[in-house]
């Protein structure tokens, strides 16, 4: 199990070197994610303008953007799973659809939120914010 605390504040650390002026953060919370290259845990973040991802190198302890894209370019975001639940979010990076897999949220965890009402806090965001 990752050091959320220290995923958290590391993660936090970066997302504000990364968020430009005026970009407001609408949702964020720990998770991990799995991609077609890689699986890491890190910082989950939605803003008016972007989708990130601020990740820990599964190898070394650094802390790295893994996801920057505009929100507009998020595809789809899809709940998945009965026994081992995730969020599958879809975004175009480089002109290139990638499949981003979320799981094992920091909020779900701690039994604050079902990844369902997750899933739904997150497709509002991006549906809201999409043509903005």
């Amino acid at each position: 199990m990752p050091d959320w605390v220290e995923v958290v504040k590391k993660g936090e650390e970066l997302l504000g070197k990364v968020i430009g002026e005026g970009e407001v953060v609408l949702f964020k919370d720990a998770c991990s994610c799995e991609t077609e290259e890689d699986f890491n845990d890190g910082l989950l973040v939605l803003t008016n303008r972007n989708i990130i991802f601020i990740q820990r190198d599964s190898l070394e302890p650094r802390y790295e953007v893994g996801l920057h894209a505009p929100i507009e370019n998020v595809n789809y975001v899809t709940y998945t799973g009965i026994f081992y639940q995730m969020i599958e979010i879809e975004v175009n990076v480089d002109g290139q659809a990638r499949l981003f897999k979320f799981m094992d949220f920091l909020s779900h965890v701690e039994g604050e939120k079902k990844v369902s009402e997750i899933t739904d806090e997150i497709q509002k965001i991006v549906e809201s914010h999409k043509n903005e």
